[in-house]
């Protein structure tokens, strides 16, 4: 007689922080580690970083571009540069209200990040979007990508005008211009 063994393979890995069991896509990857992740989940980790950044050394990152400024204008060059892809992406607050934006960059995070930096610290750069956030907070903000297409910067900001145009007529439109 003959006995096969199937051996299950694990298909979720519990967080040793939040104690919640999660797939492991839901942790980064660490070499060092037996199953090759991490012992925390990405959620935890990135609430750990945040918090260090803004309660323990809310200087760090400060400090850390002025000492790297010329790995990171590296980095930066590399994947912010512009391309003739024209991404029309919105944000839309829980009521409903929406604020359109134009990047020809070639990856949108960028673009995302420095909304972000801008409504941290030059709060009033666009007015009505910023005073959402300040009023709904940055993350219940849903960010999405509306339209993608090839074209020059000047049928981007068509485009653009366009979708704003859209929204103003339905009452909704976050932006100030046009």
């Amino acid at each position: 007689m003959i006995i096969i063994v199937y051996k299950q393979s694990k298909m979720a890995k519990q967080c040793s922080k939040c104690g919640i069991s999660k797939d492991y896509t839901q942790f980064s990857k660490c070499n060092r580690n037996k199953d090759g992740h991490q012992y925390h989940c990405k959620e935890c980790n990135n609430k750990d970083n945040q918090r260090f950044r803004d309660e323990l050394d809310p200087g760090y990152m400060h400090r850390w571009f002025t000492k790297h400024k010329d790995k990171w204008n590296e980095y930066y060059k590399k994947y912010s540069t512009v391309g003739n892809i024209n991404t029309i992406y919105s944000y839309t607050n829980p009521k409903g209200e929406i604020y359109i934006g134009l990047t020809r960059r070639k990856r949108i995070k960028f673009r995302f990040a420095e909304h972000k930096k801008q409504f941290q610290f030059r709060n009033g750069l666009f007015p009505l979007l910023h005073a959402s956030m300040n009023k709904w907070g940055y993350d219940n903000h849903t960010i999405e990508v509306v339209h993608q297409s090839e074209g020059t910067k000047y049928e981007g900001r068509i485009l653009e005008s366009e979708f704003i145009l859209l929204y103003k007529s339905k009452g909704i439109s976050l932006n100030v211009q046009n």
